[in-house]
């Protein structure tokens, strides 16, 4: 018999309990949670590289938001070595990879120019940007790239620096009503509510 697949790997919201070995981290902290299993969920439990502290200033939906986008813009711009002074041609700017990958590389120092893709037509960066997109998994360095993005997007975000759009919000139950609106091309990042 197969098992029910957890679905959702970005979140935020409050620690609600702690493990016994944790630091850092106590009950009633607003985090980020990135990279987890079961994330369509009012309570998730997370290993402690899956969180991150959330600036007071950054809402919930800011920080779920963040996730899979930042982490993939943010790791595709340092496999690239994008600096000071270079030109980065960025395809399909406005949605949530690229939107980060602007804001990003602009912040860097780099010149960018982005595309817009209409209907359902879809760009790639041209490297290993998504760890399951790939017939080999991401080297140490990417999977490092990608945790080292959340932490710089929050900071960035707490400074006014970096922003996120949202799109619709859903609670919890209407989660199929959710993936329509993505599906039907809603504008920015849908979110679900406990």
């Amino acid at each position: 018999m197969a098992e029910p697949r957890r679905i959702g790997t970005d979140g935020a919201g409050v620690i609600t309990a702690v493990g016994p070995d944790v630091d850092g981290f106590r009950v009633g902290d607003p985090v980020v949670v990135f990279g987890a299993t079961g994330a369509y969920a009012t309570d998730i439990a997370v290993p402690v590289r899956s969180a991150q502290p959330r600036p007071a200033s950054v809402t919930a939906a800011e920080g779920a938001a963040l996730g899979i986008p930042v982490a993939t813009a943010y790791q595709a711009l340092r496999s690239l070595g994008v600096r000071d002074g270079d030109t980065l041609l960025v395809h399909a700017g406005s949605g949530a990879v690229g939107q980060a990958a602007i804001q990003l590389a602009t912040l860097w120092g780099a010149r960018v120019i982005a595309t817009l893709v209409r209907g359902r037509d879809t760009a790639g960066y041209g490297i290993r940007a998504f760890s399951g997109g790939a017939p080999t998994p991401l080297t140490p360095q990417q999977r490092a790239w990608r945790a080292e993005a959340i932490p710089v997007a929050l900071a960035l975000l707490a400074a006014e620096a970096f922003s996120v759009e949202l799109g619709p919000s859903f609670a919890l139950g209407d989660a199929a009503a959710a993936h329509r609106a993505v599906e039907q091309g809603a504008a920015g990042k849908v979110i679900l509510l406990p």
